[in-house]
């Protein structure tokens, strides 16, 4: 999406990164992710539920979201004003964020010469209740 926007859209996994699961059973929630998620969209960013699962499995865990407060903008699907802007529907979903459990999420360092490093965290991060992206000062 072109233009200026005042919102993030944030695509997010589900199985291993909302919800561990034992395929197709649905285990336990994974609430620092879940709470992250509410608390960007209750922020004013955009969430789209990204997964794999389809009909059955697809409701379940659209429906185990929803019983924590969690609900999306769009599930497995661009936002409608993305669609309208670019007048199609591409198959890649199009997103500022992409939250997976198989994904690396950056971390930067700023060292005492005010240079910024990138590092690697993931979704571990966010597990142990932490913030994905950290700016972390060596002076």
């Amino acid at each position: 999406m072109s233009g200026e926007r005042s919102y993030k859209v944030i695509a997010i996994d589900f199985d291993g990164t909302l919800w561990e699961t034992d395929w197709p059973r649905l285990v336990r929630p994974i609430l620092p992710v879940i709470e992250l998620a509410k608390a960007r969209k209750a922020k004013g960013d955009k969430l789209i539920l990204w997964t794999c699962r389809e009909e059955a499995e697809l409701d379940a865990a659209v429906e185990a979201c929803r019983a924590f407060g969690l609900e999306f903008d769009a599930i497995n699907d661009n936002l409608p004003e993305a669609k309208a802007e670019w007048g199609n529907n591409p198959r890649k979903i199009a997103a500022d964020e992409y939250w997976d459990d198989k994904n690396s999420w950056a971390f930067v360092v700023r060292d005492q010469f005010d240079n910024d490093w990138l590092c690697v965290d993931g979704v571990e991060a966010i597990k142990r209740n932490e913030s994905p992206v950290k700016y972390v000062d060596i002076h």
